[in-house]
């Protein structure tokens, strides 16, 4: 796969986008909740996502947007080197995973 597609209605956080980044794929994501936040916190470490907005109310459209980012991301893809994730991303993403296994570890040894 070179994209994971999240065409999500609503919502605050994905785990299916930090899976995108992981495995360093192009997400294709509606901007709902705080999305561009996430990607955000790893900006310049990941790829930037294809959004599109479906926000409006107007469902008719929908449809005609999700082609629009796809065909964005279609061109991006043909443009692009795949290369996988960044080592510079998987080194953060070691010490983020570090520093949330030594928060566990302070939350479960206190008595």
């Amino acid at each position: 796969a070179d994209a994971l597609l999240l065409p999500y209605l609503s919502g605050s956080h994905s785990g299916q986008l930090e899976l995108a980044f992981d495995l360093g794929l192009l997400p294709v994501c509606s901007s709902v909740g705080y999305l561009k936040d996430q990607w955000r916190a790893h900006d310049g470490l990941v790829t930037e996502p294809v959004w599109f907005d479906w926000s409006d109310g107007h469902p008719g459209l929908f449809g005609e947007k999700f082609v629009a980012a796809l065909e964005t991301a279609h061109a991006r893809l043909r443009s692009a080197a795949r290369h996988g994730p960044r080592a510079e991303f998987l080194e953060y993403r070691r010490h983020e995973h570090t520093r949330f296994l030594e928060a566990h570890r302070a939350v479960y040894a206190a008595p």
